[in-house]
């Protein structure tokens, strides 16, 4: 039961958040909900690439698939990934993201939380691009590490995201969460439908040196005219695409060991 509910989570939440206090509680609801969401045993699998796996979640009372996908990332990249992921997504994210067209970080709160306006060419022809607007909520699981005021969080004190086994295998861990919002500084862009989605990426360092485990989670309402259903396969893809393109990314940056072909030119 616990699990429909989380399942049913509402992907859209209304901003501004008006005091900072405020954001951490519900902040801090999401990294739950979606940590336990990676981890249920609903998943079934759907789709590989190679050693790449996505799995979906299909619901009788919803046409819209959750979809998870994981994959290995070799070498000493968790703070490229964090780079990437979080702290230059808007700027970084052409590296990544094959139909990425641009946008802005329309307001940032601590160094934990943006609202982000983001647009996005259609993988299938004829169908109309893609803008979202959506909050991005950054946690550093592992412990000791400090939040962005200077002071241990209450969660990494208590520890509650942090399994044993994760303990064992990993050395830090960092997790986003994803919920759409809406912005009074988003301009609209009229030929983009916008779409709604909740998801989460989910960045665990191997002890044993070899990479990172990359996992991310996704449930998007592409809206339009089109079935609900239609993203679905679509969707699939694009998220195992991504898992090779951040692989690219991380061969060329200044947290990558490997500097890029162009260095010398910057």
């Amino acid at each position: 039961k616990r699990m429909e509910e989380n399942l049913d989570e509402p992907m859209s939440y209304s901003w501004p958040f008006t005091k900072t206090e405020e954001i951490q509680p519900m902040k801090e609801k999401w990294i739950k909900d979606d940590l336990a969401l990676n981890r249920t045993d609903d998943w079934e699998e759907y789709l590989k690439n190679n050693d790449d796996i996505c799995w979906r979640i299909k619901r009788r009372t919803d046409a819209i698939w959750w979809l998870k996908v994981q994959g290995t990332i070799q070498g000493d990249v968790y703070e490229n990934l964090k780079d990437l992921l979080h702290t230059h997504l808007k700027d970084r994210q052409h590296e990544w993201h094959e139909l990425y067209q641009g946008g802005e970080i329309l307001e940032q709160r601590r160094n934990d939380i943006d609202i982000c306006y983001f647009k996005y060419a259609s993988p299938v022809p004829l169908v109309s691009p893609r803008d979202t607007c959506y909050i991005k909520a950054f946690y550093e699981i592992t412990s000791g590490v400090t939040d962005d005021e200077g002071e241990d969080s209450k969660c990494n004190q208590e520890k509650p995201f942090v399994s044993p086994d994760n303990e064992k295998l990993y050395n830090r861990e960092f997790i986003i969460s994803y919920r759409t919002t809406d912005h009074s500084k988003m301009t609209k862009d009229k030929k983009y439908v916008t779409i709604e989605f909740r998801g989460a990426h989910w960045i665990r360092e191997k002890k044993d040196g070899s990479g990172c485990v990359y996992t991310s989670i996704q449930h998007a309402d592409t809206k339009g005219n089109l079935p609900r259903s239609f993203g679905n396969k679509p969707q699939a893809n694009i998220l195992l695409k991504e898992i090779d393109g951040i692989r690219t990314a991380m061969s060329y940056y200044k947290h990558s060991r490997r500097s890029s072909p162009n260095a010398d030119r910057k």
